[in-house]
């Protein structure tokens, strides 16, 4: 099986054509697209679906990055956690190949997330992200399973 991941940085904009048309050119199997955003929804799943009949995203609200999966293989949708930076993570089953693929993007040490004068520092959100992950993969252990996705690596924090 032959996985893609690429953040195509805020939606991809103008880019969504050439971006796909990359996509299908690479003949991967499985396609995770972080900095996924709904202003580009349509377009990008309805040329996806050329090569893709499977498609399905994190759901992120209007103007925030998410993520998308487009598959040659079905799958089914496992459930995400509900509390901070659940847009950051989607988790599908592979049936026919009983394989779990987990979808991330990992919030980077500058993006603090505040609403109203609360919220959280973006380094502290990349700890409990990660923390997260490693709970995720005591889960997992001996089974089938790959992360794939913008890990936002190379500080020193990680």
């Amino acid at each position: 099986m032959k996985f893609l991941t690429w953040n195509i940085q805020s939606g991809g904009g103008k880019r969504i054509p050439a971006i796909c048309d990359y996509i299908e050119s690479t003949h991967s199997d499985f396609v995770a697209i972080t900095e996924f955003q709904t202003k580009n929804e349509q377009e990008l799943k309805d040329r996806l679906r050329r090569s893709y009949p499977y498609i399905t995203t994190s759901s992120p609200s209007e103007k925030q990055n998410g993520l998308l999966i487009a598959s040659k293989n079905s799958f089914s949708v496992l459930d995400a956690p509900s509390d901070l930076d659940s847009e950051r993570w989607l988790e599908v089953k592979v049936e026919n190949l009983d394989l779990n693929i987990l979808v991330v993007h990992i919030p980077g040490a500058p993006d603090n997330k505040f609403q109203d004068g609360y919220g959280i520092s973006g380094e502290k959100r990349k700890q409990l992200f990660w923390d997260r992950i490693i709970n995720h993969t005591e889960k997992y252990n001996g089974l089938n399973s790959i992360i794939l996705g913008d890990f936002n690596t190379g500080l020193r924090l990680d």
